[in-house]
């Protein structure tokens, strides 16, 4: 069933339908054995914010085992109704994408995949305080954010010995925000590459599936203010060394590994290094009669945290460190972000479990994840700049979820229900922390997708979102109904017709993730959204 952003999709995602993911397609999966070149249209109007879509693909054979694709496609959209009828104010923009890629597959085991990409989002848009509260009066500025993305890609598997299968990858990535109303520009590069080979070893009664690798990133940012560099260049990077195995033995499963990080980051013109080693491990046990129970637990760092570069970049030379008053760290060395992540549970798997035909998957997963020294930044907003950093106390997420899918011929139901919550160092719900977490309801997602034929597909899905009240969290919960449906004409094989209602009762809800209590932006109301596919 082609993705249209509906059932189950979020806002945003998947606005030209997600039938290709460009990332990973290559021409050859696009053509029959024997056609040569072929090309797709799309086009599509949603209601909610008026947009346009539109979207053109061509893909052609280069020879017998390479070929070229290229893509385009746009949006124009105004601002978005929401609920309760009144129109969100500066969330009006335009989206641009252009996408080229050359792959050359499977050529005595070797493989290479060139790609290039630019985005482009412009529109009016708040500035300096766009996560707080919504504010209908805000002043909008001009903003035109740009991503230009660079992927070499080469791959080798050894025809005649499972111990060699070699991926490197190399990527350049620029992005540029530009306050065309203020004239400022913050600007970052990224690049790096990443080295791994995953090999099969069949040892005594064990198989083994060995990664090893290494990969490198460092990241540029600069900030201009009427076309002048401001402060200095600040500049972060990080080798990585890891290994890791998955060990079969019968109904068993083990898994082990580490990763090695040397880390180095300019806060102002004081530059913090060091190293860390980040462990892991996790076993599975088939217990039988399609049951099976299992265990991970694993480590990651991070030198940075979730500051934005622009703001790095506009720290004093000489900022303070671990100085904020009734924070653990205070008088502390500053460190790198830490998290560590558990999770256990079990599986279960049938098949024929109402009749022949059908099968039946359940899961029942907790989870408790810990995030100690983050890092935050004092200062910063609405073009102030950064005085200090100073590692937080520890951020706790920890809840369950069960999810369970049946599938019977041409119909498939998917039910989901998360129950999880985000605690301060004293057990404490937290209000929403920018770029980290939340605290939301319990949330119950109902999936079904029925197949009427070959040629037409329905879908509908049902999100519960449970109301939230604990201290100074006080948020509505929701309930929202999404349709969906695909019809292919049996006259016109190449035609794919798609339609999307999200939020079909026209529900004036908002996020609970989204700042601002009561104040909190107001999401789309019902959106109607339709999508035209012809493929040549």
């Amino acid at each position: 069933m082609e993705v249209l952003a509906g059932p189950g999709a979020d806002r945003g995602a998947g606005a030209l339908g997600g039938a290709i993911r460009f990332e990973t397609v290559d021409a050859q999966d696009l053509l029959s054995p024997d056609q040569q070149s072929g090309a797709m249209i799309r086009a599509g109007y949603y209601t909610a914010d008026r947009s346009d879509h539109g979207a053109a693909t061509a893909y052609t054979r280069l020879g017998s085992h390479s070929g070229l694709m290229a893509h385009i496609k746009g949006v124009n959209r105004e601002d978005y109704e929401t609920g309760g009828g009144d129109r969100v104010h500066g969330s009006a923009g335009r989206d641009r994408h252009y996408f080229i890629k050359f792959s050359l597959l499977e050529n005595e085991g070797h493989s290479l995949r060139l790609s290039a990409e630019r985005s482009r989002n412009s529109g009016l848009y708040r500035w300096g305080a766009g996560d707080t509260a919504y504010n209908p009066d805000a002043p909008l500025e001009y903003q035109v954010n740009d991503r230009d993305a660079y992927v070499v890609n080469y791959r080798y598997h050894a025809p005649y010995t499972p111990l060699i299968n070699l991926s490197l990858n190399f990527f350049n990535n620029e992005n540029a925000l530009n306050n065309q109303t203020r004239n400022n520009e913050t600007t970052s590069t990224g690049k790096g590459f990443e080295l791994r080979n995953n090999a099969v070893i069949d040892w005594i009664s064990s198989t083994h599936n060995l990664v090893t690798g290494i990969d490198y990133y460092t990241e540029d940012g600069k900030i201009y203010n009427n076309g002048e560099r401001q402060g200095h260049r600040n500049n972060l990077n990080n080798l990585g060394l890891f290994i890791q195995d998955h060990v079969y033995i019968g109904r068993l499963t083990l898994s082990g590994g580490a990763r090695f990080d040397r880390y180095e980051t300019d806060y102002g013109r004081i530059a913090i290094s060091g190293n860390e080693i980040s462990p892991n491990a996790g076993i599975e046990v088939n217990i039988g009669k399609g049951w099976s129970t299992f265990a991970n637990y694993g480590e990651a760092v991070r030198s940075t945290g979730v500051i934005p570069i622009g703001w790095l970049a506009s720290a004093v030379d000489t900022p303070t460190f671990n100085a904020q008053a009734g924070k653990r760290s205070f008088g502390r060395s500053f460190r790198p972000e830490s998290s560590q992540q558990k999770e256990a549970g079990f599986r279960y798997q049938a098949r024929g479990l109402i009749h022949d035909a059908d099968r039946f998957d359940a899961s029942l997963t907790y989870f408790h994840n810990d995030i100690d020294n983050l890092i935050v930044q004092i200062g910063g907003s609405r073009g102030q700049p950064v005085t200090g950093f100073y590692n937080d106390d520890r951020v706790t997420s920890k809840g369950w979820e069960a999810r369970t899918s049946w599938q019977s011929g041409r119909y498939q139901t998917t039910l989901s229900y998360l129950h999880a919550k985000t605690v301060d160092q004293n057990g404490d719900r937290i209000t929403t922390i920018r770029r980290v977490g939340s605290n939301t309801g319990d949330r119950l997602v109902w999936d079904h997708v029925w197949r009427i034929d070959k040629n037409m597909t329905m879908g509908y899905t049902l999100v519960a979102q449970a109301g939230l009240e604990d201290g100074e969290i006080d948020r509505s919960g929701h309930t929202l109904h999404h349709v969906q449906a695909q019809w292919q004409p049996v006259s016109i094989p190449a035609l794919s017709l798609s339609l999307a209602v999200r939020n079909l009762f026209d529900r004036s809800y908002s996020e609970q993730t989204t700042i601002g209590d009561d104040g909190a932006t107001l999401e789309p109301g019902r959106d109607i959204r339709m999508m035209a596919r012809y493929q040549f």
